[in-house]
């Protein structure tokens, strides 16, 4: 994550097969610094496509008391917390 993606809420993952994970964060959950070190944490153990990082992030959110809003298809994975 970059600087310019923390303030502006979201996380970029770009993946070996070439598929690419955007995570945004609703304003109520942007710059807290517990969970995004968690989705960090979920998506590089995340073990290669974008079904594996989907799965691990909604049930990550799931189990945290939060909403993962997923979209896209096969190469670009949208992931909105709330």
């Amino acid at each position: 994550m970059t600087p310019q993606q923390a303030d502006e809420g979201f996380m970029e993952l770009n993946l070996p097969n070439g598929g690419r994970v955007l995570v945004c964060f609703s304003d109520e959950l942007q710059a807290n610094p517990d969970i995004e070190a968690a989705v960090v944490r979920m998506m590089l153990a995340a073990t290669g496509s974008e079904d594996d990082v989907r799965a691990a992030l909604a049930d990550y959110a799931e189990s945290s008391g939060l909403t993962a809003a997923l979209s896209g298809d096969r190469g670009s994975l949208t992931v909105a917390i709330s």
